[in-house]
């Protein structure tokens, strides 16, 4: 029954305790599968013809009759047992110990007898009296016996394990083993069925088990069900099948049957009587017919014989061939071997007949994997076929082709043919291994290696290509074998025409094939291939290739890289020149021979020393060689001559040129003719120095004639009465201070591209506040003014826009003495390459209708117009105090030097 029939069942039983009492119960199985021991006698063994015997298979038969279930009792060897029901492929298992390993797999059932575990031992042997006394000996047992874990918890390392009871007796008939460990009723039966009885002696029992049948872990349904059937089996039900198979007393059998036998003894001695006289007159009868057939009978049987020893003699031949060697194995042992299995393996006539077939295998490991596969087939009926090595007599190995079936009506006997195929194998191996070699160069080799053939009618085939087709067309070597089409498909469709062209011209003149082409990738990749192979022509006509294809893309990559770097040096605008470590010329561009009118034939292997002029220094050339040798880069000028004389500037990079090592093989030099260019320098460095000395002149004199407007404007204040003039002449004379102060800072400086912003506003925001230092109280003045410089363009409406305001704070901000602070700030906006300029103050803040008479302020007018000037927006900020800021993108000048 099916894991999902039984947790189906298990649910439904779950269920039924909660369901109504009217519900069916779940219906049992049709049948369940019993895996068991085949060779447990007593309780389940094989007899001659194979046929399944014991108690177990009563008892099970019993179980089917009461519980109508039907019960499919699976037999094998006992380990194989065990993996069956592991593998799930079984319902219960029988006769198994109850262990803590076991506990861990199954559910027992109630025991239903008890067993005693001895150790036997050859009579040869004394001493073993317990499992301590057999460590040392190779003791043998059954595989999956549970005794196997008791003689290696007690110490007994040397066990050695077979297939079944039969089978370790077999082994310890034949002295493979001399102890080995076996439940009591087994060996019983097996040493006595075998005549060993007196053979063998044993120990007192070193464990006492009971059996019981089990059933998966947790299937309680399936437990319940079988414990139910057994328990319907009467006791005298099963006291009947103990008796059959384990015997009754023989006091039960003499007791009362005397006076029955007498009686039947008299009766046959009269009958006999009777018949002895009706016998006598028929045998007279008889007698002369039987005379008269019996010389022709004689003479039938005699012709019968003649035949029969002919065939016999025929057979026996067949049998003793030299070719094929044939073996009868009964229970893993040799019965018999003929002469050509002798030959083989080394042995002489009649030395191999008795023998255990482990005696041929080379380790335990071989032997059991052998019988693990073989005769699990010959058990169903089936020939087994395989190649397997065996030792010869001498210690060296063989293989052989077995062929193997077991005879009919036999129990554990089977017949054996055997093909010596030693030569086949090493020719086999030295092929595999000229093959590997042979693959494993084809795929070291830095490309791809081919065999590609063309057929008569066109079709083409790869018949082997190395794994390197997986980098190079990134298909498979089985997908380019299965079909050629999948490499060409891959070249690209400006390269296909081409690459068919050039197979078709190398098939037909038979000339080697080598073509450059690309291919190109669902991803858009595209790779460059070379391809070179010879073609030979095939007794069918077909075409085929050798050769090999290797991806050249880094390469053509290189070649272009190289023809631009040429490019690039024939066509340079700039002189190139290359030497060797003594300066001796190996190269120059054309522009070195238009420049200087030597030629490269004229130049190569000179030193370029034939150039010098004698106005370069020679301290010059000392410090350009000190460099070089120390591995540096000097670059400097160089004063030269031409061909025709001529004198020439140039600005030298000179370099080594480092080899593979690190070590320097050469030096080039990139020169550039700065002739014309120091021309001009000097050129423009005399008309500058005009400028400057004409741009301070200019700045000093409108620094006076703006100080001088100031002056009359400060003595017009003085001289009028009217405070409004007064302070519209003041308000004009910061303006003009302003211009003039920036001019100054110009001027002082020395540089007229730029001016530091930060330190012309510092400045004027000083002196502005100090001029109105009696127009209010106890102000401040704080400066938070961070370094930029900038042109005259920004930096004049900056001073303009800070006299304005600060002017604006002094006058309306601060009341009747009141105190407090002003702020001038120039910080970075927030806006790369834009900066903040901001005056604020702590005053009294800006009146209600400010915004109304802000379009009558010249003053504010005057800063908006400026804000716009630098490109920025003005921003007014109210209470407490107020707030005026210009956010404008700076052209930033580099400070000078």
């Amino acid at each position: 029954m099916s894991d999902l029939r039984y947790l189906l069942l298990l649910l439904m039983c779950c269920l039924a305790g909660l369901a109504p009492a009217q519900t069916q119960p779940m219906p049992p199985p049709e049948s369940i599968t019993v895996v068991v021991n085949d060779d447990y006698p007593p309780y389940l063994f094989r007899d001659a013809k194979g046929e399944l015997q014991g108690s177990l298979k009563d008892r099970w038969a019993l179980w089917q009759a009461h519980t109508g279930i039907s019960v499919n009792l699976r037999a094998q060897h006992w380990a194989q047992a065990q993996r069956i029901m592991q593998a799930e492929l079984a319902d219960v298992i029988d006769t198994p110990f109850k262990t803590a390993e076991r506990q861990e797999l199954y559910d027992f059932g109630r025991p239903y007898a008890r067993v005693k575990v001895a150790l036997f031992f050859h009579h040869s042997i004394s001493g073993v009296v317990d499992i301590t006394s057999a460590r040392g000996f190779n003791v043998g047992a059954m595989d999956g016996d549970a005794c196997i874990d008791l003689l290696q918890s007690k110490g007994v390392d040397s066990v050695k394990r077979f297939l079944s009871y039969s089978d370790l007796i077999t082994a310890a008939e034949a002295g493979e083993v001399r102890v080995f460990c076996m439940d009591m009723p087994s060996a019983a039966y097996l040493l006595n069925h075998r005549n060993l009885a007196d053979s063998f002696r044993f120990s007192e029992p070193i464990a006492e088990g009971e059996l019981h049948w089990a059933v998966h872990r947790g299937d309680t349904a399936l437990l319940a069900l079988v414990q139910a059937g057994f328990d319907r089996i009467s006791e005298a039900e099963l006291q009947q099948i103990d008796r059959k198979w384990l015997g009754a007393s023989v006091a039960d059998v003499l007791v009362s049957p005397y006076a029955r036998y007498a009686a039947d003894a008299a009766l046959a001695v009269g009958v006999l009587a009777l018949l002895l006289v009706a016998w006598n007159v028929v045998l007279r009868q008889t007698v002369r017919a039987k005379n008269r057939s019996l010389w022709h009978s004689v003479k039938v049987l005699e012709q019968t014989r003649q035949s029969l020893e002919r065939a016999l003699a025929e057979q026996k031949a067949m049998l003793d061939n030299e070719m094929v060697g044939i073996a009868k194995v009964h229970n893993r042992v040799l019965v018999w071997v003929n002469p050509a299995i002798e030959r083989m393996l080394g042995y002489g006539a009649g030395e191999m007949a008795g023998t255990a077939m482990r005696r041929y295998y080379a380790s335990e490991q071989d032997y059991q994997a052998f019988g693990d596969q073989a005769y699990g087939m010959l058990l169903d009926g089936k020939i087994y076929r395989t190649q397997t090595e065996l030792v010869r007599s001498d210690g060296s190995r063989m293989w052989v082709e077995l062929s193997g079936s077991m005879l009919a009506n036999t129990k554990g006997t089977s017949l054996w043919i055997a093909l010596d195929i030693t030569g086949q194998r090493r020719a086999s191996a030295a092929r595999d291994e000229a093959l590997q070699r042979l693959q494993k160069l084809a795929n070291s080799v830095p490309g791809m290696v081919y065999q590609f053939v063309r057929r008569p009618d066109g079709s083409s085939a790869v018949p082997f290509v190395s794994d390197a087709v997986s980098d190079i067309y990134r298909v498979s070597a089985q997908e380019a074998q299965l079909d050629a089409s999948v490499l060409f498909d891959k070249h690209h469709p400006e390269d296909q025409q081409q690459v068919l062209d050039s197979i078709e011209q190398s098939a037909r003149h038979l000339t080697p094939w080598q073509q450059e082409y690309r291919v190109s990738f669902d991803d858009g990749t595209v790779r460059w291939l070379f391809g070179d192979s010879l073609p030979e022509q095939l007794a069918d006509g077909s075409i085929q290739w050798h050769g090999f294809i290797t991806d050249i893309t880094e390469r053509k990559a290189a070649d272009e890289r190289l023809r631009q770097l040429s490019r690039s040096v024939e066509q340079a605008p700039v002189s190139i020149l290359i030497t060797d470590l003594h300066a001796n010329i190996l190269y120059v561009n054309p522009t070195f021979s238009h420049l200087t009118g030597y030629s490269l034939e004229e130049v190569l292997g000179k030193n370029p020393r034939f150039l010098q002029s004698g106005q370069t220094p020679p301290e010059q050339y000392v410090a350009l060689w000190e460099t070089l040798v120390r591995g540096g880069v000097w670059q400097g000028e160089l004063h030269n001559r031409t061909k025709s004389g001529e004198l020439f500037i140039e600005h030298a990079v000179i370099a080594p040129v480092l080899d593979a090592q690190g070590q320097t093989s050469h030096y080039v030099a990139i020169k550039d003719n700065i002739t014309q260019r120091k021309q001009a320098d000097l050129a423009l460095q005399a008309s500058l120095k005009d400028k400057v000395a004409l741009l301070h002149e200019v700045h000093h004199r409108v620094k006076n004639n703006l100080q001088i407007i100031t002056s009359l404007l400060r003595l017009e204040a003085g001289r009028s009465d009217e405070p409004h003039t007064r302070a519209v002449l003041k308000d004009m004379q910061g303006r003009i201070y302003s211009m003039a102060l920036l001019h100054e800072s110009l001027y002082r400086s020395g540089t007229f591209a730029s001016v530091e912003l930060g330190a012309y506003l510092r400045q004027l925001a000083t002196q502005a506040f100090r001029s109105q230092a009696g127009v209010v109280g106890d102000v401040r003045l704080v400066l938070v003014l961070a370094e930029v410089h900038v042109g005259m363009d920004q930096a004049t409406p900056c001073g303009l826009l800070v006299n304005e305001l600060l002017s604006n704070c002094l006058k309306h901000a601060f009341v009747r003495g009141q105190a407090g602070q002003v702020t001038v700030s120039l910080q970075p906006a927030d806006r790369a390459g834009w900066w903040c300029l901001s005056v604020s103050d702590t005053g009294v803040g800006l009146p209600p209708d400010f915004e109304a008479r802000r379009s009558l302020s010249l003053g504010l007018q005057l800063v908006s117009d400026l804000a716009r000037q630098l490109g920025g927006q003005l921003t007014i900020d109210t209470g407490p105090g107020a707030a005026f800021s210009v956010e404008f993108f700076a052209q930033v000048f580099s400070p000078p030097d």
